[in-house]
């Protein structure tokens, strides 16, 4: 989570503020994912990388309703 923390705030130029604590009651320890299976049965694959996504959703959020 804190590799995508530094790559969102590198990615706009801005600072996260973000606190760690504790899991809660029924979250997970590990999460992983790899995109690889969607690639094999679907024929799928990402178009953007990581940083265009994290660009793209701040983009997204700060747009005015």
């Amino acid at each position: 989570m804190l590799q995508l923390v530094k790559t969102f705030e590198e990615a706009n130029d801005i600072a996260v503020l973000y606190e760690i604590v504790d899991r809660r009651p029924g979250d997970i320890a590990e999460c992983y994912a790899d995109a690889t299976k969607a690639g094999k049965e679907l024929q799928w694959k990402a178009k953007r990388d990581i940083v265009a996504m994290c660009r793209d959703a701040w983009r997204f959020e700060c747009q005015e309703s």
